[in-house]
């Protein structure tokens, strides 16, 4: 008889499947004990050692887009090119890969229960984001000839103050949906199914990056949201579908480039460019996704930070 004990023992021959409690299901079968007492163990086994089944195109699959985007563009005048855009927007589905199946992000696990897809198409995407903002910007500086500044400078004048653009780019987005998953893995899921969330508790963010005590993860101080909103399911139950909500989400990120470029020109037929570009270039750094692993002492604390730190580099181009 399979207990919980050996759902996961490896089956090979008929002494392991003895040993496992399960009947061996036909001679060359290689699997998890539980495998071999499910419909159709031949499916299982190559489930187990060749990838996931997928299921493609599900005709079940429903998803929406609803956005609002303002933009500004200005065409150069004066030296100024700019393209700014605002997105206002939320995404909801319960097809969540490019195969057009039930498969979830690797992170988060496949959608627990496909009994249930009607609650799952009503929660937010794990890419939705709520808004976003960004642009670029270039600017001809207005010294040279040619320009409104110094412009009849002469060769040598020219050739240090003139040619010069300035551009940058910048993007803002507000924070992605958290998962959070329980430890409970049954036999037959991909991942872990999900938590059991606290219908009523506040799942706002409580965290101050001004108190964040990077020496002691565990500390109070760091407390992003209330770890108590999430509990393991009893064994053999599943957790609260769906998986994401629209009011429980990550940190947002920014970020902004900046390039500046000198041409010359050397006679008619030749130019050669001279360009320093920075990213990052207030060199920011964010506070990590919170930890959500629900049996670590850490589970809703902000643990670390993200980011990569500023860096520039430098580049020349000649044209003919």
């Amino acid at each position: 008889m399979l207990n919980s004990w050996h759902e996961w023992d490896a089956v090979w021959d008929e002494g392991s499947a003895a040993a496992a409690g399960v009947p061996y299901p036909y001679p060359g079968f290689g699997s998890y004990a539980f495998a071999a007492i499910l419909p159709y163990p031949q499916i299982w086994q190559n489930w187990v050692w060749g990838g996931p089944l997928l299921h493609v195109g599900s005709p079940y699959g429903r998803s929406d887009y609803k956005g609002l985007q303002v933009g500004l563009t200005k065409r150069s005048a004066r030296g100024v090119t700019a393209n700014v855009s605002y997105t206002l927007a939320t995404s909801h589905s319960n097809v969540q890969n490019y195969l057009g199946g039930f498969q979830e992000i690797w992170w988060s696990g496949p959608l627990q229960d496909l009994l249930h897809l009607d609650e799952e198409a009503k929660a937010p995407l794990f890419y939705d984001q709520r808004h976003v903002a960004k642009g670029i910007v270039s600017w001809d500086l207005p010294f040279g000839k040619g320009r409104s500044v110094l412009a009849d400078a002469g060769r040598v004048a020219n050739a240090v103050v003139g040619g010069w653009t300035l551009s940058a780019s910048f993007r803002y987005n507000s924070g992605w949906p958290i998962a959070v998953n329980s430890s409970a893995w049954y036999p037959g899921w991909e991942a872990s199914v999900y938590a059991v969330r606290n219908p009523n508790g506040d799942y706002s963010r409580r965290f101050n990056g001004g108190s964040f005590d990077f020496a002691n993860p565990a500390s109070s101080s760091n407390r992003y949201f209330d770890p108590g909103n999430f509990s393991n399911p009893p064994y053999g139950e599943l957790g609260t579908v769906p998986m994401f909500r629209s009011d429980f989400r990550d940190f947002g990120w920014s970020e902004e480039q900046v390039a500046l470029l000198k041409n010359f020109r050397i006679a008619e037929r030749f130019r050669l460019q001279f360009r320093v570009e920075f990213y990052n270039f207030f060199n920011r750094h964010h506070f990590a996704t919170p930890n959500t692993n629900i049996n670590a002492p850490e589970f809703g604390n902000v643990i670390n930070l993200t980011g990569t730190p500023r860096e520039g580099q430098f580049g020349a181009r000649f044209e003919w």
